[in-house]
């Protein structure tokens, strides 16, 4: 889906005190999980490695989310 021209819509959700676990995959998954700081994600961004919107603003909402609970 493209959301330029649907009325799709994209929940940010933010989770803490993950523990790791695993479950069988579907045969068609090839799922990659990496694990980045907030600063590397902030800079993944600066760099141009992460470039989709969805994450930008996903990274970006929840750093500010973060920095006002800290102030």
């Amino acid at each position: 889906m493209a959301p330029g021209y649907t009325t799709e819509y994209i929940y940010l959700f933010v989770c803490s005190g993950l523990e790791p676990s695993s479950l069988a995959a579907d045969d068609d998954e090839d799922i990659e999980i990496e694990t980045l700081t907030p600063d590397e994600a902030l800079e993944a961004i600066e760099s141009g490695e992460i470039s989709d919107a969805k994450s930008v603003v996903g990274i970006l909402r929840w750093h500010r989310l973060v920095e006002s609970t800290n102030r």
